[in-house]
């Protein structure tokens, strides 16, 4: 979610036009780095160098109607080919949207027992009570202020799509930071069932936190609150003028490449990370495939599917070099 977006969304009188608050929070915040930092490189002054890590290919997959004008996560089904699944940022309700690789929504399903306070991610693994079928996590993991003591993730096996849409049950994880709070717009499960968050950087360094598995199994089985572990910096220093801020996250689907993306970048980390944070491949710029991007997801061609808030979201498929 870009800064200073809204909690909550309000009504608007019929027939007027409105510019999302989000994006004109945006647009005020630029106009504000601009006048106090000079023209900022997003998104997209790169170097030479830095060009000749730009995506070997990128496709324009489609654009989202207007009930998702702010994709803000993505996941990739594995039993049903060609299937997506995303929601809205904050506002936008508990609910979870079937897309397929044009961007047309395929169904609506509401989230029963969720709140959506900051929905930021989502990703599909096996269920950690039932590892034969897969399960969406959707993370409550946003906090703008960083005022937010509790966060939650919800997990619900991975609804049918040619049901259309309907209700979906699910169990929430409620966890809180070993520190203090932190804004987190990334998460991602790995192989093993273990829960991975990465922090946005706000505060000048991006975390990433690991919740083992066992540890996920108990606190969806427990209603309590979960304090992860400590949490370990990334190598990637935030920098608002660059858009290098932590947006989403995802496992490809051996398990063993972590992608972390900012506004303008994908970062690609062999899981489990090392003290060396030894990369699978080149970070891969993103300057100038979407406006504001959020989510990131592995195909099963291992391709990188990216999507974005704005009137359209849009869906993009990107390839990038050392990617197998």
């Amino acid at each position: 979610m870009m800064p200073g977006s809204p909690t909550g969304g309000r009504l608007r009188p019929p027939g007027r036009r409105s510019i999302p608050l989000g994006l004109l929070a945006f647009a005020l915040l630029t106009v504000a780095v601009v006048v106090t930092h000079g023209t900022p490189r997003w998104p997209g002054r790169w170097t030479e160098d830095e060009s000749r890590r730009r995506p070997t290919s990128i496709t324009l997959l489609g654009t989202f109607p207007s009930v998702l004008v702010e994709s803000s996560g993505v996941a990739v089904s594995r039993s049903q080919p060609g299937v997506l699944w995303t929601h809205n940022d904050s506002g936008g309700g508990a609910r979870v949207y079937a897309t397929d690789e044009t961007a047309r929504v395929l169904g609506v399903w509401n989230v029963q027992g969720a709140d959506s306070v900051d929905w930021e991610d989502i990703d599909l693994a096996p269920c950690p009570h039932e590892p034969t079928r897969d399960c969406l996590f959707v993370g409550d993991i946003g906090d703008n202020d960083r005022r937010r003591e509790v966060l939650g993730v919800y997990v619900f096996p991975e609804p049918d799509p040619a049901a259309g849409g309907g209700e979906a049950a699910a169990r929430r994880l409620r966890y809180r930071y070993p520190d203090e709070a932190h804004d987190a717009e990334a998460l991602a499960v790995a192989p093993d069932g273990a829960l991975v968050i990465v922090t946005k950087g706000r505060t000048g360094t991006a975390m990433l936190f690991v919740l083992g598995p066992d540890a996920v199994r108990s606190a969806l089985t427990v209603d309590t609150v979960v304090t992860l572990p400590p949490g370990r910096p990334l190598p990637v220093v935030p920098d608002f003028l660059l858009g290098r801020q932590v947006t989403g996250a995802g496992f490809d689907r051996t398990g063993s490449i972590l992608a972390v993306r900012t506004y303008t970048e994908v970062y690609f980390y062999v899981w489990p990370v090392d003290d060396d944070w030894t990369e699978a491949a080149p970070r891969c710029l993103l300057a100038g495939v979407d406006r504001i991007g959020e989510g990131v997801a592995f195909a099963g061609d291992g391709s990188v599917l990216l999507t974005a808030e704005g009137r359209p979201a849009t869906l993009n498929r990107i390839r990038c070099q050392g990617l197998p």
